[in-house]
């Protein structure tokens, strides 16, 4: 097995005149797999282990908002599949601390990209007006 990697090689046994020789069969696209189902869980545990921090309020979410929130999205949003397959009706709840500090940042990413936008609207320049004409 390869570190890190849970996956058995194929063994194949050859006999050749009375010696028996051991080959193995690697098939690249189960190793990629499993290397990339291993970093995989080893990233959304990672993301949970940071969040439960801020969802217990050991630490303030709200300073290290603003430096990490479109990175923590982002991954999020890209592992959102992983996490609803492992989240299917009837069983336990996985990364319910991920998805927590992940629904309170996107949150306020919207409010503030609302408010940026309806200011942007108010901050029109129309150039100078007319003195009144009799």
């Amino acid at each position: 097995t390869l570190p890190g990697i849970s996956y058995n090689f194929n063994e194949k046994l050859e006999e050749n005149n009375g010696m028996t020789n051991t080959k193995y069969a690697v098939n690249y696209s189960k190793v990629m797999n499993a290397f990339m189902s291993n970093f995989i869980s080893e990233t959304l545990n990672n993301l949970e282990y940071f969040a439960m921090y801020f969802t217990h309020n050991i630490a303030d979410e709200s300073v290290i908002y603003q430096s990490t929130h479109q990175t923590y999205i982002e991954i999020t949003e890209l592992l959102y599949y992983h996490i609803c397959q492992l989240n299917t009706p009837n069983s336990s709840k996985y990364y319910t601390n991920l998805i927590e500090l992940y629904n309170i940042w996107k949150s306020k990413q919207i409010e503030l990209l609302n408010k940026n936008i309806q200011e942007q609207r108010r901050n029109v320049e129309k150039g100078t007006y007319a003195n009144n004409i009799n």
